[in-house]
């Protein structure tokens, strides 16, 4: 969490004094060239990665130090040549863009630093070198803030070398983190191994692109479909949900490597429990944040943009909402993802899925509501490719989930409505602000009331982990069903 929040608001201040500097057209140009960095490491590094993650805690929970130390080494190597190949890839697309050579240069460095980030953090979590990451992504935010103030400072046009100078300093710090965990004797996988990891990777950047891809690609898509200030709604709107991943991403660095072991030792009970409870406290701490979000978004944009993309409101609004239903997803894509066989192929086909709907109703909806179009696209190939990951592990693992999710959907739509109809009747108002935070802290401590005994239960577990307690043998408080689904129900394995 705090090397998260770390990065995240890096991000937002980042974002803040590149849009304060330039105008939107340019901001919006600076967003897509990240987008084109972005989407071009889903390409192949993030999927390494996330065979990083699965595959050496995999083997650790299975006592084979050996492979997980060979594994390693053959999937850093692939991310080495993925990286300096898209990054040539990337330029390529700048050229398209028209944009100028420094802006080429300045997007296959960001390129490459940023795909070998993505595999080297994953590294640290595969061999639990938790303290190095937090204090390498400490480090390297720093030095991204210390460049970023030069850069505008100085008024060059260097936007994207704070990023890449951040980056750098994180993968240069991973390497030599992780060098004591590969001391030792490695083996390589077998033919069947082999094709089962490169059959995960595969599986892993398809996913990656038709979910993070998609997000990313809306500052693409509001480019070539929308007004010319569409671009920088986008990369401004990216910028400000970040803070709200915070607690689903530190989660799923936590939690994915953990299931990937538990898979590993055949700890079946571990990853329904954990997942069940992951889920459950997502959404009970969550939705009351994403609530008040909706209802702060005005001020917030206004505070960010200093008033200049105060007309993106609308658009960040609407992913707000595409936002909540990323993040509750995450345990249940984590579980079925850190399994074997065809367990990955079940969020992998739902992104897909997600991301050919959303973009065919951006395709419908862009040209007739521009920007806010794009939003509503991206809401619902979102909203498809969440609910069946959701739906799989709730039948699969018979979770107590049937009145919860649909409780807090249903607070933060009806926070959506008040904020419309809040923004009409202040139009203009001076000091509308304040009023905004007021009405924000009361609808969150509603959705807070409402979701009390959830709230309750999660605090109650937290209690007993604390006191020594073993997390998943506890039951949960006697409003929701028992965590411990396999006493329940007498379920040996995950069905299906």
């Amino acid at each position: 969490m705090v090397a998260l929040m770390v990065l995240g608001g890096t991000r937002v201040i980042y974002g803040s004094l590149i849009s304060r500097e330039t105008d939107a057209t340019v901001y919006g140009i600076v967003g897509t060239l990240t987008a084109v960095a972005t989407i071009a490491s889903l390409m192949l590094p993030s999927g390494i990665g996330s065979a990083i993650a699965r595959f050496v805690p995999f083997s650790r929970g299975a006592g084979d130090l050996a492979a997980g130390r060979g594994l390693y080494r053959l999937l850093s190597r692939m991310a080495l040549v993925s990286a300096v190949l898209l990054a040539i890839v990337s330029g390529g697309i700048a050229v398209l863009f028209s944009r100028p050579w420094s802006d080429i240069g300045q997007v296959m460095l960001l390129t490459l630093t940023y795909s070998l980030y993505v595999t080297e953090k994953a590294g640290l979590y595969g061999f639990n070198r938790v303290g190095e990451y937090v204090r390498l992504e400490i480090l390297g935010s720093g030095v991204t803030l210390g460049a970023t103030i030069l850069v505008v400072t100085a008024h060059l046009t260097w936007y994207l070398l704070p990023l890449v100078a951040g980056y750098a300093t994180f993968v240069i710090g991973a390497r030599l983190a992780i060098r004591p965990d590969l001391r030792g004797s490695r083996s390589r996988p077998d033919l069947a191994g082999g094709r089962e990891v490169l059959t995960y990777v595969l599986l892993a950047c398809v996913g990656a692109l038709a979910g993070t891809g998609f997000l990313q690609a809306t500052q693409l898509l509001a480019a070539g479909y929308a007004s010319a200030a569409s671009a920088a709604y986008f990369t401004a709107t990216i910028a400000l949900i970040s803070p709200l991943y915070f607690l689903p991403r530190a989660l799923a660095l936590a939690l994915f490597p953990f299931l990937s072991q538990a898979h590993g030792a055949g700890d079946w009970d571990a990853v329904r429990n954990h997942t069940d409870i992951a889920t459950r406290a997502l959404v009970a701490f969550m939705a009351p944040l994403f609530v008040a979000a909706e209802l702060l978004a005005v001020a917030v944009l206004t505070l960010y943009s200093g008033g200049s993309l105060a007309g993106g409101v609308l658009v960040l609004q609407v992913v707000l909402l595409a936002a909540f239903l990323s993040v509750i997803q995450v345990p249940s894509v984590n579980a079925l993802s850190s399994g074997s066989g065809l367990q990955l192929k079940v969020p992998v086909g739902w992104a897909v899925a997600g991301c050919l709907v959303g973009l065919a109703s951006v395709a419908v909806l862009a040209p007739l509501f521009d920007a806010p179009g794009i939003a509503v696209g991206y809401l619902i190939g979102t909203a498809l490719a969440a609910s069946g990951p959701i739906i799989v592990v709730w039948r699969r693992y018979r979770t107590p989930w049937g009145r919860l999710i649909p409780t807090a959907i249903a607070l933060i739509l009806l926070s959506f409505g008040a904020a419309q109809m809040l923004e009409r009747v202040m139009q203009g108002a001076t000091h509308a602000w304040l009023l905004d935070i007021v009405v924000a802290t009361i609808a969150a401590g509603i959705a807070a009331l409402v979701l009390r005994h959830e709230i309750g239960a999660m605090l109650a577990i937290a209690r007993r982990q604390r006191a020594g307690s073993e997390l998943e043998h506890e039951p949960a408080e006697a409003d929701v069903a028992s965590t411990d689904v396999s006493a329940t129900h007498g379920v040996e394995g995950p069905r299906g």
